[in-house]
């Protein structure tokens, strides 16, 4: 982190993710700052959705702008055939957390998903 902002550990979300408060001269109130891991072969009818549809109703109240970012393993370039995927997709967007990366962040040979994500919900100005 650049020299002129602070960070301070938040207890938020709970293990493998971690949460920080930033603040810094440029920005108008702090920033809440949510990583998020979910292994890539976790099944995908696991409870991940239902434990963190839980952390989405927490940050929606939080009054802070917020980035959630990580490697969440839904590839949102398949939300059309994939359910799980766009049940992902709708809990962010339903809880005014827009995506930032919207093309391919993986790319191999014959194929390109989109697994690595940045939401954001900026409230202030």
């Amino acid at each position: 982190m650049h020299n002129t902002y602070k960070a301070s550990e938040h207890e938020f979300l709970e293990s493998p993710s971690q949460s920080l408060d930033i603040s810094g001269d440029l920005l108008h109130k702090p920033l809440r700052l949510h990583t998020i891991y979910r292994p890539p072969r976790q099944n995908l009818e696991d409870d991940f959705m239902n434990e963190f549809e839980h952390y989405l109703e927490r940050i929606k109240s939080d009054q802070n702008d917020t980035v959630i970012v990580g490697d969440t393993n839904f590839n949102l370039l398949s939300i059309a055939n994939e359910s799980k995927c766009q049940e992902y997709f709708d809990a962010m967007t339903s809880h005014n957390l827009l995506p930032q990366i919207t093309t391919p962040t993986k790319l191999n040979k014959g194929s390109c998903k989109l697994y690595d994500h940045i939401f954001t919900r900026l409230k202030s100005k």
